[in-house]
């Protein structure tokens, strides 16, 4: 996600944990990390997608070396 904050524009990313030891009706935990702030609005959803991109992609299994 994106917002603005004095003038900049920030990219947020959400780390969800799952909190085993929660006795609410939703164990999850919404971590929020800034990773960077831009000048322009463009760069800075230019970046959020690069990073969606990046997260979602599929991963390889682990080969054991």
């Amino acid at each position: 996600r994106i917002e603005q904050e004095q003038g900049r524009w920030v990219v947020w990313l959400n780390v969800p944990f799952w909190d085993e030891a929660a006795v609410e009706e939703n164990p999850v935990e919404n971590h929020w990390h800034r990773i960077s702030d831009y000048g322009r609005e463009s760069d800075a959803l230019v970046a959020a997608r690069m990073i969606e991109c990046s997260v979602n992609r599929p991963s390889r299994p682990l080969t054991g070396f």
